[in-house]
Parts: C-alpha cells; sequence; structure tokens
C-alpha cells in the first residue's frame, strides 16, 4: 500500500484537513526533488572545480 493510498477520509469528519495535509506533503516532496537535483548539481561542479584547481584535466588543442 502506497502512502497515498494510506491517506483517506477519517471517520471524525477531517477529510478536508487530510486533503490539505496531502496536498502540501506533495508540494514539500516536489521542493525536496528540486532542491536534491540543486545539490547534486552544486556537487558536481565542486568536484570538477577541484580537479580543474589540481591540475587533474586534459587540455584539449585544436
Amino acid at each position: 500500500m502506497s502512502r497515498w493510498n494510506a491517506i483517506g477520509p477519517s471517520d471524525n469528519g477531517e477529510c478536508g484537513l487530510q486533503m490539505n495535509q496531502a496536498k502540501r506533503l506533495k508540494e514539500l516532496e516536489k521542493e525536496n526533488e528540486r532542491l536534491r537535483k540543486a545539490v547534486s548539481d552544486l556537487t558536481r561542479e565542486k568536484l570538477i572545480l577541484r580537479e580543474a584547481a589540481s591540475g587533474n584535466f586534459i587540455r584539449h588543442c585544436a
């Protein structure tokens, strides 16, 4: 059972609140994915710059 299937109306009328919570959870997961990608990109750039600064790169001559 996925986490989305587990979220449903409750017996005490909190359906609206749960729907808002589910929507917010989805928004947070999307933002988390975007931030993880940004960190990944920055980490890759940092490694490239570190290698370039240490001279561990190949120069291509035209």
